[in-house]
């Protein structure tokens, strides 16, 4: 058997659309565990509704943090192999079939990631598709990546499946990372592949093992984007300072050339708004929170 397992929180309207596409999957030996992460919509009646068509395991973490939820979650697991996702993508209908088969076969890789593709809710703008990086803003894959061993941090949470020897190991994920309240740290699932793969884990990427990423309609808005740009900025600094060896000069406990950084991209804000060009003006927002974010979590650290 292989497990699903996922954290959700106020997911009613994804996972109603999620649930169908599993009931579908060409094979059926598995289970599912939902972690509901202390949710105030409907999700559990969604989820129930679901029992006599799936193997559903539904519990109740009620302490925020996705990464807790997960971690609750492992200790329910039947399988030998674990696909782990979220709770607003579509699967393709061999999506378990083809995961199950790599991971069946391939026996030297515990780690392996699948295609992330978009589901968007309306035409997207150009500004957008120009400006934005998909891949740390939306987790979309790169349709250029093929089928072989990877880096680990190419793989990510909404398509990847890791060999449950992993958890039997004690391997758990980082709960001071990943969806919670507020501004949260990003990267909780690369943040957790990274470290097997230092460990010695494989990773593997699988093409042939898609989901759709359904896109909210606010998450075209620049206000949400930016906004993640924090976040994602955080996770970055996050994992730099846990292998960081090198001394390098530093103002008020920070790395000089990062203040420098800040401050280009703020001058590049100002001649962007002036010459009234708005895809350097979005860029230069980005970056500025992204920089933000870095040092926001770089001077919680050094506290």
């Amino acid at each position: 058997m292989i497990s699903i397992l996922l954290a959700t929180f106020n997911g009613a309207e994804t996972l109603s659309r999620m649930l169908p596409a599993l009931v579908a999957q060409t094979y059926r030996d598995f289970e599912l565990i939902v972690v509901d992460n202390g949710s105030s919509d409907d999700t559990g009646d969604v989820v129930r509704s679901f029992e006599s068509q799936l193997n559903v395991k539904y519990i109740v973490c009620s302490e925020r943090g996705k990464n807790k939820a997960l971690n609750q979650g492992v200790e329910l697991i039947s399988g030998d192999l674990t696909i782990l996702t979220d709770d607003d993508i579509i699967p393709q209908p061999d999506w378990v079939e083809t995961m199950q088969d790599y991971g069946e076969r391939l026996k030297e890789y515990d780690i392996f990631g699948g295609a992330i593709f978009p589901d968007w809710p309306a035409p997207v703008p150009k500004w957008l598709l120009d400006n934005v990086p998909l891949g740390s803003t939306y987790a979309l894959t790169d349709e250029k990546i093929p089928q072989g061993p990877i880096g680990a941090d190419l793989i990510w949470g909404p398509n990847m499946m890791v060999r449950n020897s992993v958890f039997a190991d004690g391997h758990r994920f980082r709960e001071d990372v990943g969806p919670g309240e507020g501004q949260y740290i990003m990267g909780s699932e690369t943040e957790f592949t990274k470290r097997l793969e230092r460990s010695g884990f494989k990773a593997y990427f699988v093409p042939a093992a898609r989901v759709a990423h359904i896109i909210r309609p606010n998450q075209l808005e620049k206000e949400w984007i930016i906004s993640r740009a924090f976040r994602f900025g955080r996770g970055n600094a996050s994992q730099a300072l846990q292998k960081q060896k090198a001394v390098v000069p530093q103002i008020f406990g920070l790395p000089r050339w990062k203040i420098r950084s800040l401050l280009e991209q703020y001058l590049k804000l100002i001649r962007a708004s002036i010459m009234g060009r708005e895809g350097d003006v979005f860029i230069a927002k980005w970056q500025i929170q992204f920089i933000r974010g870095w040092i926001f979590e770089t001077r919680k650290h050094s506290k």
